[in-house]
Order: C-alpha cells, then sequence, then structure tokens
C-alpha cells in the first residue's frame, strides 16, 4: 500500500521515476523475502508477479492521465467544441503537449510543416421533411453532414436513381431529372465522392446517402466537391428506408436541406520523436494521429493510441 501511495502522490510529477522506484522495492522485498530459504522458482515467480502488475498499473495510469490532458485540450476549440479538430485550438494546445513530454523524456523532437485546407457545414444547419408530412431530422442521430459537403438553402423531391442505388455508374442516372435529390446506398465498390460526382453530373441539387450500417457517423469525401451549392449528407438506415419507400408509393417525397459551408486553411505540424541511441540502421516507428475528427468520440479517434505511445 505504501508503494502505490507514492505512486498517486508523485503520478503528477516523474511518474516514470516513481515507477522505477516502485519495480526496485518490489525486487529487494522479495528476494529478502524469499532468499533465506532459497526457494528460487518462488523468488522468480514473486518478481515476475509483482512486477507485471506494477508496471500494468503504472502504465494504464500514465495513460489516463494523458487522455484527461488531451480531453482539456479539446475544450478549449471553437468549431468542433470537445475535438482536437485539425487547426484548432485544441488540437496547438495537444501538439505542444506532447512536444514538451517528448522532449522532457530525451528524445529528439522536431516538428514538420504540412498545409491543410478543409470545407465543413457549420452549426446550425437543419434537415427535414416538408411533404408528405413534416418532421425535423436530427443531427448525429438521423444525419450528419459529409465533411467538404457543399452547402444550399435548398427544398426539392428526394428521386432514386434509374439504376442501381449505389449509384457506382454514371449509367445509373440516366433519367434522372435535374433539380432533384438523389437518394442513395453507402457501400458498394465505389467511394462516396464517386456517388456524389455522379449525382451532380446527372443535374442533382443535393445527395443523401443512407447508411448501410447503423446509425450515423462523420464521413468524408476525401475533398471537395466540384459543386460548392450542393449539399451531401449521411442518414441512418432508418431515415433512407423511409424515404425509399415513399418513393416506391408514388409520394414523391420533398425535403429541406439547410447547410452553410466555412472554408478553412493553414499549416499544422508532424511531430516527430527520434531515440538520441541506438542503431540507425535498425529502426522501429510506431506513430498515431493526433487530431481528432468532429462527430466521433476523440478517445477512439485517436487519443487512445496518442496516449499509448
Amino acid at each position: 500500500m505504501l508503494v502505490y501511495a507514492l505512486y498517486f502522490l508523485f503520478t503528477d510529477k516523474g511518474i516514470y521515476s516513481v515507477i522505477k522506484t516502485v519495480l526496485f522495492l518490489l525486487r529487494v522485498s522479495c528476494f529478502f523475502l524469499l532468499a533465506s530459504f532459497s526457494y528460487a522458482n518462488d523468488i522468480t515467480e514473486c518478481l515476475q508477479n509483482n512486477i507485471k502488475k506494477v508496471d500494468a498499473f503504472g502504465k494504464q495510469e500514465a495513460r489516463i492521465h494523458h487522455l484527461k490532458a488531451f480531453q482539456q485540450h479539446a475544450n478549449l476549440s471553437i468549431d468542433f467544441p470537445g475535438t482536437r479538430f485539425l487547426g484548432s485550438l485544441g488540437y496547438t494546445a495537444s501538439r505542444n503537449y506532447i512536444v514538451k513530454k517528448l522532449t522532457a523524456a530525451g528524445y529528439r523532437v522536431s516538428l514538420h510543416d504540412v498545409p491543410w485546407y478543409i470545407s465543413f457545414i457549420s452549426t446550425p444547419h437543419r434537415f427535414e421533411l416538408t411533404r408528405p408530412r413534416k418532421k425535423v431530422y436530427q443531427n448525429n442521430i438521423d444525419y450528419i453532414p459529409f465533411n467538404s459537403s457543399g452547402g444550399a438553402h435548398y427544398a426539392g423531391t428526394v428521386q432514386l436513381p434509374s439504376g442501381d442505388i449505389l449509384g457506382c455508374e454514371i449509367s445509373d442516372f440516366k433519367y434522372f431529372k435535374p433539380g432533384n435529390i438523389a437518394l442513395l446506398e453507402r457501400g458498394g465498390l465505389c467511394a462516396p465522392r464517386t456517388k456524389v460526382l455522379h449525382a451532380i453530373s446527372a443535374g442533382a441539387k443535393g445527395v443523401i446517402m443512407y447508411n448501410n450500417t447503423e446509425g450515423v457517423m462523420f464521413s468524408g469525401l476525401g475533398s471537395p466537391i466540384p459543386s460548392e451549392t450542393t449539399p451531401v449528407l449521411l442518414v441512418s438506415p432508418q431515415v433512407g428506408k423511409e424515404l425509399k419507400e415513399m418513393i416506391q408509393a408514388g409520394q414523391q417525397p420533398q425535403v429541406g436541406i439547410y447547410f452553410n459551408v466555412v472554408k478553412k486553411s493553414g499549416v499544422s505540424q508532424n511531430i516527430f520523436a527520434e531515440s538520441i541511441s541506438g542503431n540507425p540502421d535498425r529502426v522501429v516507428m510506431v506513430g498515431a494521429h493526433l487530431d481528432s475528427s468532429p462527430g466521433t468520440a476523440g478517445m477512439n479517434d485517436n487519443a487512445s493510441a496518442a496516449a499509448t505511445i
């Protein structure tokens, strides 16, 4: 208990030094406890078991310590509160934190500039069914804008492609009516961007893609689409099924999409940390991305990996 008390007392100051001290004390205690009986196997087992427990405990607490710090950084962000989105105050704080920690640990740290550009839909935004009945869909539950979506305040009729609902071929839109909003299914052998470009080529003023798995999640199109006034959104399977059944019943559903685009660009940095010793001809590299995506838990994307490293 004394060992753990010392550990908690110094968690924020010299965590790794404390862990080393704990391991040393365990070795000494096992030796004096069992050496007089000359039970070599017992000594070995005592050392291995206790060292593994304390080592795992220390690493877990250290990770949690870093994760809490990342969350504090995320709370600084303005555009996407609660995230460390690229270019945000949260990302900058996390970058500075990592540089400080790695430098203190004795690594040779360098920053490499990386230009970035992103467009996203600002909040608040709205997506609603206007015909045959009124219904306002909920953001992050029923729908979520695609990253790099176009922006518009547009109301129109939802239409299925005349060919495959996946929309992977331009021929799928042969009889698509220009001015309508395309309803497509996510998945298939093509990227979402390909589907969107086909729909735009056919005259679609918006693209609704319903998910092929439960719920919705933040998704990107890879790069901005040619039409800056074509909104693109991912909806849940339930919303997709609802709209599809209306179309098949001849009800010609209409929706309103109200998205405003924000464009940002800048220069960020990748962080490189190299050990000052070792064989330069035998390199082991580990990495994780430090920024987090809006619409997803920063723990998953990707604070857990950054904290582990």
